[in-house]
């Protein structure tokens, strides 16, 4: 029984270390643009939310797509991202990105 309750705190601490690094995450600055101030990216109408995530990483916007797919949804944002072209700054955060995205702030 004092097994399985360490065992239960250890994944507790773990879970809340995870959490913790995701939000850091989502307000830290992204990686700089190659070479520009802003990267201009396509969305297309019906793109769905880990496609576009997928192609933020492929083009450097972001460093991880599957921790934007998840804060996306987790924050209940997946579904508002409009389609259009958007200039993103160099060094965006993904809260700053996902703004962006779902304010439909285009280019």
């Amino acid at each position: 029984m004092k097994r399985l309750l360490v065992i239960l705190v250890l994944l507790a601490v773990i879970a809340a270390g995870v959490v913790e690094w995701a939000m850091a995450s989502w307000q830290a600055p992204g990686p700089p643009a190659a070479g520009a101030a802003e990267t201009i990216v396509l969305i297309a109408p019906g793109s769905r939310t880990h496609a576009v995530a997928q192609m933020l990483e492929d083009k450097g916007v972001i460093k991880s797509a599957l921790l934007l797919e998840m804060n996306l949804r987790l924050r209940r944002m997946a579904s508002s991202i409009k389609a259009g072209e958007y200039a993103i700054p160099s060094g965006a955060s993904m809260a700053r990105i996902a703004g962006i995205l779902v304010e439909g702030d285009d280019h």
